[in-house]
């Protein structure tokens, strides 16, 4: 297999990945050390996951069938607005790129994201296919931390949620994967499901260049902090319009509280 052409040995990979019935191969695969070159890393446990994965999977298709829908979904690079369409488990395809394989590919793959990233550059997978993946082996150090901290702060779950974006459907499945409570990631799936949740999807009231007209700034990073202390401000249900989000944002860079507000939301986002 070192001497396959990389793209080859990646569609003959996403077979495997895009389908319940290529788990059992995946394990023998490793098993017998054909993995050894293109996933040094690859464990016992990391096959477990994978068919825990497709556990989770079934699970989500009778109990949740609107997330199993989104698990369906190719990778994306921006926020999808429309309604999902597949609703049963997808035919294998070596050019499947989804929720459901983007999670069972990390779990092939070392815990060091940038290791990973080694990895998945020399099978030729694509920079969002990539991306997706890392996401994911970031998340899960903070989904282990969270286990421990519930109920979250809304900075917690706002944080978290800007962290992974649409990558989240692939960040559930294999959280769960790794011991996740199921009844916690569920708390997280009805704020994803409810695409009006300012939270999970928050819908700013200004925007930046508002925010440097209207208040006569500059440019800087001091924007994206106002952003993010807005837009929970907004969740708290303490504003409710764009001329309140702008006397926030006025007052508090004239009282200097920006700074100190914005890492307590931090703090608690952690």
């Amino acid at each position: 297999l070192a001497e396959i052409a990389a793209e080859r040995v990646q569609s003959e990979l996403n077979y495997l990945l895009s389908s319940s019935r290529g788990t059992a191969q995946l394990q023998a695969a490793w098993q017998d050390g054909l993995f050894q070159k293109w996933f040094p890393d690859a464990t016992a446990e990391g096959l477990q996951q994978i068919a825990t994965i497709d556990q989770t999977a079934r699970r989500f298709k009778a109990e949740w069938s609107e997330f199993f829908e989104l698990l369906q979904q190719r990778i994306r690079t921006t926020q999808h607005t429309g309604k999902p369409t597949a609703a049963k488990e997808i035919e294998a395809s070596g050019s499947t790129r989804n929720a459901l394989t983007t999670a069972k590919l990390a779990s092939l793959l070392s815990a060091d994201p940038a290791i990973a990233e080694t990895q998945l550059w020399q099978l030729k997978y694509s920079r969002a296919e990539i991306q997706a993946v890392i996401t994911v082996l970031k998340a899960l150090p903070t989904l282990r931390a969270m286990v421990t901290q519930f109920p979250w702060s809304l900075a917690q779950q706002y944080f978290f949620f800007q962290s992974v974006g649409v990558v989240f459907p692939a960040v559930a499945v294999s959280g769960i994967a790794h011991g996740f409570p199921p009844h916690q990631m569920g708390y997280l799936l009805e704020r994803y499901l409810d695409r009006q949740d300012p939270v999970a999807h928050p819908t700013p009231l200004v925007s930046g260049q508002d925010l440097i007209m209207g208040l006569g700034i500059s440019p800087s990073p001091q924007i994206g902090k106002l952003l993010a202390t807005l837009q929970l401000a907004r969740a708290e249900g303490k504003i409710h319009s764009r001329q309140e989000a702008l006397t926030l944002a006025a007052t508090l860079l004239q009282e200097g509280a920006l700074t100190e507000r914005y890492h307590a939301l931090q703090h608690n986002g952690e």
